[in-house]
């Protein structure tokens, strides 16, 4: 937690109690382990010369009791403070020869430590040669390993979240190193991995629960969690500043136990599951169509990298933009531009089309154009981006990817008829929201779900029957909890009428589904995770099995969106592709509605067909 001073009293008193307890049988791993912590401690408030002393005590001991693994714990720890004191020479010796034991004992979490130190060595040293060496090394040798072996998606995220950063410098030393490809390839190790490997591994499926244990529990917690979220939401409605601290805080803890619960019930364990290698270049660029071109972007702290393929191209770009910069203009967009609504060219646009699109257009001639995001840009409307006269849209036909690799999951297009279910204003506040039905649903011939009718029941059992799902309801992120953001129907004595992340990924939508429309707001966005894990609900619906889901990155507004969604549904009529009938509407909307507030805000995720 940071609090040294604390640290230290403790550790103060543990020494204390040390010698004055005569009676305590000595033993001597305890004692390694607390001269240990105790030269971490110090090492964290810059004092080197007690870090050390404490370090070699603890190396002796260690050594006396013939601990090779903590003896290679000891030697990694005396490599870091000589790096950090300068001391190159003494650092090396003692990382190769942690290295050497912890390959000796198999050790793996070991072995990566100690290869990503080696590499912060190099680094530092300016010998990026080797620097490169030893990152892959990490990478390659232990940090893939561990993944594939990771039962579990939020396990998955947060290991690659604690080791993104050795990614992202790798992709930058072999950027400046000229070597693109190699480049590109860990660019695609270091995003969603979580995400891809559910995608390869399909819909979930659930263990047997012999006696019914788990189930019951789930259930009760469940129930737990809905009569909290439903005070919250009684409370919120009344006084939003109001709403109790411990009861949040009671709901969170429920709600991370139900998803613990729900991972021991799912079985990723079975032979079946599989951990999925991102594809070489050349296999991807095989993946694209003829007249698509993919540009994948990679954040680093002061630079931004663009890899731009096409089925027989590729070219790497680096951009005049930093993250500092995208990061103000991004704010400025969402803080002041949809504020004032003044301009139907936001200053912030061009300047984001000028660092992120403008240098790629001589790159770009395919009429299909499909964004990899990284980071902060997964909240940029690539739509809206301007050179003070054009929009992106009104040059491409957009669709956005969670990563290249992603393309070899997503479902092939169909070639059925399309077919359509529709649900909206489930919560009868949404009065455009049910016109939005009705219109779209006489389209199509068919009746709309709506009122409360729109159940989550109602949903389960049709949502897999038609090409096309339709949902015209309130949208809501959980920051604090991301698989439990949901989309709000009626409840009902079965349902809670809150369809969650985390029971869509239970939806099996890979038999007819070949577009989820969430006409609600927020249904994009998520928190982006250092290893570019984005838990939110258009991924959700992705996982499930369609291969394009249409959702939005702020809240929206009801009328424009509805006028957008009838505009959308007559080009699809009209035998339009996904991508290029919401193309089509986004220009024409953008004639009555010119801010691209109105209309900016729905983005494509998949193929786009």
């Amino acid at each position: 937690q940071n609090d040294l001073t604390t640290a230290e009293q403790r550790y103060q008193e543990i020494l204390e109690l040390r010698g004055q307890s005569p009676m305590v049988t000595p033993n001597p791993n305890r004692e390694a382990v607390l001269a240990n912590n105790i030269g971490s401690f110090y090492t964290a408030q810059g004092r080197y010369d007690e870090a050390l002393d404490a370090y070699g005590l603890a190396l002796n001991l260690y050594i006396q009791q013939s601990n090779r693994a903590g003896e290679a714990l000891a030697r990694n720890n005396i490599g870091t403070v000589m790096l950090n004191i300068g001391d190159m020479e003494q650092a090396e010796a003692f990382y190769l020869e942690a290295l050497a034991i912890y390959e000796e004992i198999g050790d793996l979490p070991g072995k990566g430590q100690t290869l990503n130190d080696l590499g912060r060595l190099y680094d530092r040293s300016k010998q990026f040669d080797q620097a490169r060496s030893y990152y892959r090394r990490a990478i390659d040798e232990v940090y893939e390993t561990t993944l594939a072996n990771i039962q579990g998606s939020r396990f998955k995220a947060r290991f690659a979240d604690k080791h993104a950063r050795v990614y992202a410098r790798l992709v930058e030393l072999l950027w400046d190193a000229d070597d693109y490809s190699l480049a590109f390839d860990y660019s695609e190790r270091a995003r969603a991995r979580a995400f891809l490997d559910q995608l390869a591994n399909g819909t979930v499926t659930f263990r047997a629960d012999s006696d019914g244990t788990l189930l019951t529990q789930a259930q009760q917690l469940r129930l737990d969690i809905t009569q909290r979220q439903d005070q919250l939401t009684a409370i919120s409605a009344t006084d939003p500043a109001q709403a109790p601290t411990e009861l949040r805080a009671e709901l969170e803890a429920r709600q991370q136990d139900y998803l613990t619960l729900v991972e021991r019930l799912q079985s990723p364990q079975a032979a079946s599951f599989t951990a999925v290698s991102p594809a070489a270049l050349p296999e991807l660029q095989r993946l694209l169509d003829p007249q698509t071109t993919l540009v994948e972007y990679f954040t680093l702290p002061d630079r931004l990298l663009a890899f731009v393929l096409t089925q027989t191209t590729f070219t790497p770009v680096e951009l005049p933009l930093d993250r500092a910069t995208l990061t103000e203009a991004v704010r400025e967009f969402y803080e002041y531009d949809f504020a004032t609504l003044a301009s139907a060219h936001p200053r912030s646009l061009q300047r984001l089309q000028a660092g992120l699109m403008a240098p790629l257009q001589r790159y770009i001639s395919t009429e299909h154009l499909t964004i990899v995001p990284h980071g902060l840009l997964h909240y940029v409307p690539f739509a809206a981006l301007s050179d003070g006269q054009q929009y992106l849209i009104d040059r491409h036909e957009l669709t956005m990817l969670p990563s290249a690799n992603a393309l070899r999951f997503l479902g092939e297009p169909s070639q059925s008829p399309r077919s359509l279910a529709v649900f909206g204003n489930p919560t009868f506040d949404l009065p455009f929201a049910g016109e939005e039905a009705k219109t779209i649903a006489d389209l199509y011939g068919v009746e709309p779900v709506i009122g409360q009718a729109a159940t989550e029941e109602r949903l389960r059992s049709q949502a897999s029957e038609a090409t096309i799902l339709h949902l015209a309801t309130h949208g809501e992120y959980n920051t604090s909890s991301p698989l439990f953001s949901q989309l709000l129907l009626t409840p009902n004595p079965g349902d809670d009428g809150r369809l969650q992340v985390h029971e869509i990924y239970g939806l099996d939508l890979t038999r007819n589904t070949q577009l989820v429309v969430l006409s609600a707001c927020q249904t994009q966005v998520g928190e982006a995770s250092d290893g570019d894990e984005i838990i939110g609900l258009n991924r959700a619906f992705l996982y499930a099995g369609t291969p394009n889901v249409l959702a939005t990155l702020w809240p929206i507004s009801d009328e424009a969106t509805a006028d957008l969604m009838e505009q959308f549904y007559g080009f699809l009529q009209q035998g339009e592709t996904t991508a290029r009938a919401l193309q089509l509407a986004q220009q024409a909307i953008k004639e009555d509605y010119p801010h691209p507030y109105y209309w900016a805000a729905f983005g494509l995720t998949g193929r786009g067909s």
